[in-house]
């Protein structure tokens, strides 16, 4: 499908953010009494290759796991109520059924007044040497049955410009009934933010209201390729300008470093530059390592806040980090960071192997005063997802 062609079929999408959401989620916006978490995962092991969790835990078979489970009725007792710490929860989630269980699962850990943003993943080109069960198309079919389902969430839809088929998914997943409501960019699997592919979708997102959230923390998950060609574009002298580069990738996966220059906030200026009224949250308010060590990245930020109009960041898995959210925390209090632009999120499930859920939110409820949590959880996010 060609631009002109994109663009033309894209005028059938509504621009009101109220025309993509079901009616259990309008009524607890209407309410006035929700909150929203704005940045999740729940897909199972359908859509994650098998292969890979193992690669992240070291080789250890799930097999295993299942074979204690039926053998021993006091090891199965303590896998269902979480009294394993660690990565059982994440096996858990792993090993569910399909992304339903998954996401009752996350809820329980709620009030009933929460609204969640589940994130897609597209891994087929950056993962092209691992398979999943079911493929991507899979993946947005089950979520529009939760969305029809009545389940209190706003979906978002992956989005990689290598993807041959991302113009036609894109206008399916925001067009007819249950659409999706926002879209998931993740560079670390191999591509530039500012892809031009990408910059037509954004075009459509900017006109149509749609957000954007985006992957900008940590490296555990990166690209596969042998070769990576990145194509996208800078800014410089106050014009956009081409650009074009190489990684070249030795190993499994490419080097951390190559993922850090993929995450950084700073890929996302000519994308702001040009859609200075893009919906964007820069997911992991720019990671772990942003927060232990208060890095530059958090000027990056600060600087594309000042330049969109609505450029927001979610505080999402570092949770788990007492030296991370504190420090968040204290930025929050004196104000050096802009209060009105941050959002509440918790990376789940990604987050389970760092410890028990239950445990990491109440580490978020012992450090964060209720006048912070108030804003990024109702005020912030409503801005943000609903003007």
């Amino acid at each position: 499908m060609n631009e002109n062609v994109f663009f033309d079929k894209c005028e059938q999408i509504s621009n009101n953010p109220f025309d993509r959401i079901n009616i259990r989620v309008k009524n607890l916006i209407h309410s006035d009494n929700f909150q929203i978490e704005s940045h999740c995962h729940i897909f199972n092991k359908d859509y994650v290759p098998i292969n890979y969790m193992e690669l992240r835990i070291n080789n250890v078979p799930f097999n295993i796991l299942n074979w204690l489970r039926t053998k021993f009725s006091w090891f199965n007792r303590l896998f269902q109520k979480d009294i394993i710490t660690g990565i059982d929860d994440f096996i858990r989630n792993f090993l569910s059924e399909d992304m339903k269980e998954v996401l009752e699962r996350l809820m329980s850990y709620f009030p009933d007044n929460f609204i969640f943003t589940p994130l897609t993943m597209d891994l087929a080109y950056g993962w092209d040497k691992l398979t999943s069960t079911k493929d991507f198309k899979a993946q947005l079919s089950e979520m529009r049955q939760l969305i029809k389902q009545d389940y209190p969430i706003l979906p978002f839809m992956a989005i990689d410009p290598r993807n041959p088929e991302l113009y036609s998914q894109f206008i399916d997943a925001f067009t007819g009934e249950n659409p999706f409501f926002g879209v998931k960019v993740y560079p670390a699997l191999g591509y530039l933010p500012s892809d031009p592919v990408l910059m037509n979708i954004y075009k459509v997102c900017e006109e149509k209201n749609i957000p954007v959230t985006t992957h900008c923390g940590g490296t555990i998950i990166r690209s596969m390729q042998g070769e990576i060609f990145l194509n996208g574009y800078i800014v410089e002298n106050g014009h956009l300008k081409e650009y074009s580069k190489t990684i070249e990738n030795k190993s499994v996966f490419i080097s951390e470093h190559d993922t850090n220059f993929l995450n950084d906030p700073d890929k996302w200026e000519p994308v702001i530059f040009k859609y200075p009224g893009l919906r964007l949250n820069i997911g992991h308010y720019g990671g772990a390592n942003t927060w232990k060590k208060l890095d530059s990245r958090l000027d990056t930020i600060t600087r594309l806040m000042q330049n969109g109009n609505h450029v927001y960041a979610d505080f999402s898995y570092d949770l788990e980090s007492k030296k991370a959210l504190k420090n968040f925390v204290n930025k929050m209090k004196g104000q050096s960071i802009d209060n009105s632009r941050s959002l509440f999120g918790t990376d789940f499930y990604m987050v389970t192997p760092m410890g028990d859920f239950h445990n990491i939110l109440k580490k978020w409820n012992k450090y964060v005063p209720a006048s912070i949590d108030s804003i990024m959880k109702k005020d912030n996010p409503y801005r943000f997802f609903f003007n």
